[in-house]
């Protein structure tokens, strides 16, 4: 798949204060229009939802708090700090531009 028209979205910080290799800057981006078809990689199997039912439970913990937003066309920067368990999002700093 090639995108030809995309948009960055959000500038996201994960912080892993417990496990510190983990941590994080990550750049999103909204894709528009592409050529080929999406694949399945070991990380990820492509499924289209309508945005109300983007199964967010079943997501990172993180999402919940940004990514709907960024799919209804917001733009934003985020940081989450993720607690001692390296699971639980204990703080998430939001700046919806």
């Amino acid at each position: 798949m090639l995108p030809t028209k995309f948009e960055q979205k959000a500038v996201l910080n994960f912080i892993y204060p417990y496990k510190k290799e983990w941590s994080q800057k990550v750049f999103a981006y909204v894709i528009y229009d592409w050529i080929g078809d999406p694949i399945e990689t070991d990380v990820i199997r492509p499924v289209k939802y309508k945005i109300s039912k983007i199964p967010l439970l079943q997501m990172w913990p993180d999402d919940k708090y940004w990514l709907l937003d960024v799919l209804l066309g917001k733009s934003l920067e985020g940081r989450f700090i993720y607690g001692r368990d390296n699971k639980t999002v204990v703080k998430v700093d939001l700046k919806i531009q």
